[in-house]
């Protein structure tokens, strides 16, 4: 109905153009509504640009002659140039009737497209150590790639959800010797009444404490300070860098910075040659590359307590995976495309025998992409022939395209792996792939915790752990429901304080652009006013509590067709009719830019736009019942949109609170 309201409004301008303009160069496909910058310009505008350059003409002077002579129609009020566009007021009835209908008879589809048909996405999201548990940052990792796949998908793309488990290497290692070496007396997680993801994550932590104590002990056998090579030391000494007035003085602190980094390197290479605990850890990898029977039984014993663990996680924050890739299987897949790279000439060998991408062919195949960026010669192959980590990713990519057959693969991962993906990705387009353009980083920054928050904290002492995250949000809504005094039966009191808590956290994440890092305050997110997830919620169960009301009060359901949408004409109603409409382009959009704080914004701006509404013009005690009806109708239009919207981020709303 929309489809065919925009179609008719299409042709319509399209032959205003061609008859005031006296021109066939314009396609009916030429025709592109954009929203104006404000209300009282109209409901839609055309910018006249491309056409100017199409025709010889100012864009202003094509603008004012399409405005001219019309003639009127039924959808259309009035058409007006204002500079180089072309705006165009509707008739609001008319708008509003075919929006609400729409809404109401496509429910939860409404907003749903074909935009992608045709077009395979891969969103990889996840992609955990298997040796502790999910942290804070996996929780905005997850929280992003699961409302991507879900707006991918509602537009219609062939979307495949992935998920690449860091299964292999010398941390998982660390964890698997100390189970080995300090407890093989545990026969499971349940047995000491732990989460497996918790329990190797312990494992991990015992061994990185017995590894600094010995470090300590072997750096004051050397007569070493290890202070000196603390991170707090160097971010103290570049920050008196950067504050150096004196060039002199900046160049001497340079020099100590880097003498700095070049001893701490050096000491912490010693060590490690002769570290007891990292030996054993050393030894247990090189014995799992040959496949020791005895290792890999061990290490596939962990690695089932920690998918476990991670499974229960994924449950409640609602992630789900169509592919699960692991390192283990794929981390030798590239060697033999940077070999036939090495062939055609397009990586080059050392005399080491290692082979290497040059950084002057990366800058030539994306100069844009890596400005800004310290980019060096990168190793593909060591010299002994075994991969490094970008040899397995471009094997993996490829084994991604060639078993789905990609136009678009996203990365969700961390800002921080900025250059790694722009040096992944040019060299897929260095060895020809015809879908390398189609991959994307979709980065973003670090979450924090204000200092001082209370009984949430990391059980590994570094990440906040996302179970505990969870745990403590799901506490602070309850305690947030009596102090509003929520009517909520017993029997839902725990799911619905854990939708609470869960549109707490999902809606503050996602609301903030992606690579921006952020600092999540549980305090302020639990909030049932202001910009939050409770907060959106709220305002569809109070739109449902007058559903309710009207049903106790035997109140008739209007006849959607037949209710008299002219009625709906004061600015606020009509304000939030304007935004529901918006709707449909806010989902396409994200498609494009990958920035799903449009959505959540919307959305809160939709509920204050309703708050709005309902505050001036009260639908139960409207003055007429045919008020009324209209009333009720809009009411039903925006708690689809608001609970169509919450869905695609992975959020339920309750019919309560």
């Amino acid at each position: 109905m929309i489809d065919a309201y925009l179609s008719e409004l299409q042709q319509v301008i399209h032959r205003q153009f061609c008859q005031q303009l006296q021109t066939q160069a314009i396609s009916l496909g030429d025709i592109k509504f954009q929203a104006p910058p404000q209300p009282d310009l109209g409901e839609f505008c055309i910018p006249c640009f491309p056409f100017a350059k199409m025709l010889g003409k100012n864009p202003n002077e094509v603008a004012r002659l399409a405005a001219q002579n019309f003639v009127g129609h039924p959808y259309i009020q009035e058409i007006q140039a204002v500079g180089p566009y072309l705006n165009v007021k509707v008739h609001r009835d008319q708008f509003a009737r075919i929006l609400c209908l729409n809404i109401l008879q496509k429910q939860q589809e409404f907003g749903r497209s074909n935009e992608g048909q045709g077009v395979r996405v891969m969103i990889e999201y996840s992609s955990p150590n298997t040796n502790k548990p999910l942290h804070i940052g996996h929780v905005r990792n997850n929280l992003i790639g699961m409302a991507l796949a879900n707006i991918f998908e509602f537009c219609g793309y062939a979307l495949i959800k992935s998920n690449l488990i860091n299964d292999r290497g010398i941390h998982i290692c660390k964890s698997l010797f100390v189970y080995r070496k300090w407890h093989p007396e545990i026969e499971s997680p349940e047995s000491i009444g732990m989460k497996g993801d918790h329990l190797v994550g312990k494992f991990y932590v015992e061994f990185e404490n017995a590894l600094r104590n010995e470090r300590e002990a072997y750096a004051q056998k050397k007569g070493i300070d290890l202070r000196r090579f603390h991170k707090d030391y160097a971010k103290d000494l570049k920050q008196r860098i950067r504050d150096a007035k004196d060039p002199v003085e900046k160049q001497k602190l340079n020099q100590e910075l880097q003498q700095l980094q070049q001893e701490s390197d050096a000491f912490e290479e010693e060590f490690l040659a002769n570290s007891e605990y990292y030996q054993a850890a050393m030894e247990l990898l090189r014995r799992w590359e040959q496949e020791d029977p005895e290792v890999r039984r061990d290490w596939q014993k962990l690695d089932q307590w920690v998918i476990a663990g991670f499974q229960e996680t994924y449950r409640i924050l609602g992630c789900k995976f169509d592919k699960i890739y692991r390192e283990s299987q794929t981390y030798m897949l590239g060697k033999e495309h940077v070999l036939d790279g090495l062939n055609r000439g397009i990586f080059y060998r050392k005399e080491d025998g290692s082979i290497w991408v040059s950084a002057q062919r990366l800058m030539e195949i994306d100069p844009e992409g890596f400005k800004g960026f310290p980019l060096k010669d990168k190793v593909l192959l060591r010299g002994d022939g075994t991969s490094v980590y970008i040899t397995q990713d471009i094997g993996t990519a490829i084994l991604k395209a060639q078993e789905y057959n990609l136009q678009r693969s996203i990365y969700v991962v961390a800002s921080e792996q900025a250059l790694h993906f722009k040096t992944l990705f040019a060299i897929l387009k260095l060895l020809g792939f015809a879908w390398a353009p189609g991959c994307y980083h979709a980065a973003y920054g670090m979450v924090t915790l204000p200092k001082g928050m209370g009984k949430i904290k990391s059980r590994e002492g570094t990440a906040v752990d996302a179970d505990d995250l969870i745990a403590e949000m799901k506490e602070r809504a309850k305690e947030k429901m009596t102090e509003e005094n929520l009517r909520v039966p017993e029997e839902q009191v725990e799911q619905i304080s854990l939708d609470i808590a869960l549109a707490a956290l999902k809606v503050f994440i996602l609301q903030v652009s992606n690579e921006k890092d952020l600092q999540f305050d549980p305090t302020q997110t639990i909030a049932f006013t202001g910009d939050t997830g409770p907060a959106i919620q709220y305002s569809y169960a109070r739109i449902q509590s007058i559903f309710r009301k009207a049903a106790e009060q035997n109140i008739p359901w209007p006849a959607e067709s037949q209710v008299d949408y002219s009625l709906l004409k004061s600015p606020e109603e009509f304000a939030l009719i304007r935004q529901l409409w918006e709707f449909p382009e806010i989902i396409k959009t994200i498609t494009r830019t990958y920035n799903i704080g449009l959505l959540v914004n919307y959305l809160l701006a939709l509920t204050k736009t309703y708050a709005s509404v309902y505050t001036e013009h009260p639908v139960l005690r409207a003055e007429t019942e045919s008020l009324r009806a209209a009333r009720l109708i809009l009411a039903k239009a925006t708690a689809q949109v608001i609970h169509n919207g919450m869905a695609l981020l992975g959020v339920q709303v309750p019919e309560r609170m």
